[in-house]
């Protein structure tokens, strides 16, 4: 497989993990770039994946923090009603 098909591959990849799957038409753009521009949409693409990654991580931790500070005010309360 050549380098270029393997970027439009992985930008294809990224695009469907970011919940937007790539169009023909944007496709056939990135068959018509260079691998120079190729590899710019690839930094691109991957740059976005880690950005909605982080976010998602970000989330889920700020999710159990907040349940961990429910579950300790929960036995604070409690230690002061025994």
């Amino acid at each position: 497989m050549k380098t270029y098909e393997l970027a439009i591959r992985e930008i294809a990849a990224a695009h469907e993990k970011l919940g937007e799957p790539m169009k023909k038409e944007e496709r056939e753009l990135l068959e018509a770039m260079n691998t120079y521009q190729l590899a710019q949409e690839l930094n691109l693409a991957k740059e976005a994946l880690s950005l909605r990654q982080m976010e998602e991580f970000l989330e889920l931790t700020r999710k159990v923090e907040e349940n961990e500070r429910r579950r300790m005010a929960k036995e604070e309360q409690e230690e002061k009603t025994t």
